[in-house]
Order: C-alpha cells, then structure tokens, then sequence
C-alpha cells in the first residue's frame, strides 16, 4: 500500500509537470500574437475607457478574475480605486497611500512587478506599475489563490502586457490633451461634448460592475453669471481624478468610487 501511494504520488506529480510544461509551450509559441491581439483592444482616444478595458485585458490574459486599476492625481502620494473586475479587488480600498512604506515602494522604485506568495494575504499577488514621462500614472493589481501562478514566468508576461497598457495611456493622454477645445478656457470643466463621451463612458462602466459613481449637478440658475469664478473654486475643491463639465448651462461633477 505505502508503494501504491508512493507510485500515485510520483504519477500526479509528473503529470503537473508535464501539464504546466505543455500549458508554456503553447503559450510560449502564440504568446506574443495573442497579447498583442488583446491589448489591441486597448486603442481609445478616452484614457478613463483605456482604464476599463484594461482590466479586462489583464484578467483575460493573466487567467485571473480579480484585477484593479489605481490611478494616481497630479503630486499625490495618494492613489485612487479606478476601476475593479470584483469585490475582492476592491478590499484594499478606494484610496490608497501610496508612500515609503507602501507595500510594493521597491518595486515601483525598480520599475519591477511585485509578487507575493503569502495565501492569506489582503495584498495582491501581483502589482505592476504604468509610468508617464518617468512619473507613476498607475497600478494594475491582480489576486490568486493558486501560487503556482506565483513565478517569474508569469510575472514577465504581467511586466509585457503592462507596458502594453502604459502604451495605450499614454497614447490616449496624449491625444486627449492635444484636444484645443475640450476643457472651457482657464478652467478644468469639459465642455458639453466631451463630457458627454465621458458620462457614457462611466455609465459603461458602472453597468459592467467595474466601478460606482456618483453625479452632482450644481444648477445654472445658482452662479448667477459668474461661472468662471464657480468654476475655478469648484475645481480647487474636488480630486483631481474627478470629472467636471458642463452640460445645458449647469455644472456637474462625477465623483468615481
């Protein structure tokens, strides 16, 4: 009997090897048609649609379900919940302090992809930074229970299809603010089409359970002429990672997660 469960053990291990090694071959052979395949979808000119879309590319080609998107406002330490593919990746929470003892600091210092093998642990098992110009623009997170999902192998491909993502950004950023007409003069407030696009955009994603909003309307009638002054102290007052525009001679601001 102790031979038969020696035998049966050898068997299962063999065939975990042979399993995994057959799973890299393949990957290994359409790998790179298959990101790029992927991550084409990843081609907006709306960064905040990038975002979204993002998590869906990472989970699909990680082959894990929960995945979150950070983002980062103006010289904040601070990092605000984007969007998220589940409950669990939101329990880190909303915001995050993102500061020398940080959990990934070395990481994104070194510009490498954070593992953590731990099965208990609230941290993700994988975190990898999105850079603009060499500023931090992001954190893509992912959990898993299954560790031996925990290896380089897997980690290289994370730091593949992050650089992919930071591409699409960053190309979306550009464009998005090559735009000449789309914030009113001297202000941070969208105008009506653009804000427009970015409501549909939220409501897209809200329906896809990848974040909550909320939509404040601050009424025309109530600035009595002076929206430019309403303006600039309404923007001094919220995130920058939250959205104004204008919409019929009112102002309304979208406060994410």
């Amino acid at each position: 009997e102790s031979e038969l469960v020696d035998m049966t053990r050898i068997y299962d291990g063999n065939r975990y090897v042979k399993e995994i090694y057959e799973k890299r071959l393949v990957n290994y052979e359409n790998s790179m048609v298959r990101i790029y395949e992927v991550a084409s979808r990843l081609d907006f000119w709306e960064p905040q649609k990038v975002i979204f879309q993002a998590v869906d590319v990472v989970s699909e080609l990680m082959e894990m379900e929960d995945a979150a998107v950070y983002i980062t406002g103006g010289n904040s330490d601070y990092m605000r919940l984007a969007a998220a593919s589940s409950e669990r990746a939101r329990e880190l929470g909303k915001s995050l302090y993102a500061g020398s003892d940080f959990f990934m600091h070395q990481e994104l210092v070194e510009r490498t992809v954070y593992r953590n093998r731990e099965i208990d642990s609230k941290l993700p098992a994988y975190a990898c930074g999105i850079y603009e110009k060499e500023k931090l623009s992001a954190v893509i997170m992912l959990w898993t229970k299954d560790l031996t999902k925990v290896n380089l192998y897997e980690a290289n491909t994370l730091a593949l299809i992050c650089r992919l993502i930071e591409s699409s950004m960053n190309h979306a950023t550009t464009y998005w603010n090559m735009l000449a007409d789309q914030y009113i003069e001297g202000t941070d407030v969208l105008r009506e089409e653009e804000f427009n696009r970015i409501e549909e955009i939220y409501k897209g994603g809200a329906a896809e359970n990848k974040l909550e909003y909320a939509m404040l309307k601050v009424p025309g009638k109530l600035m009595a002429g002076r929206n430019e002054a309403v303006y600039k102290k309404v923007c001094s007052l919220v995130r920058q990672t939250d959205i104004l525009g204008e919409k019929a001679g009112d102002l309304y601001i979208i406060l994410a997660n």
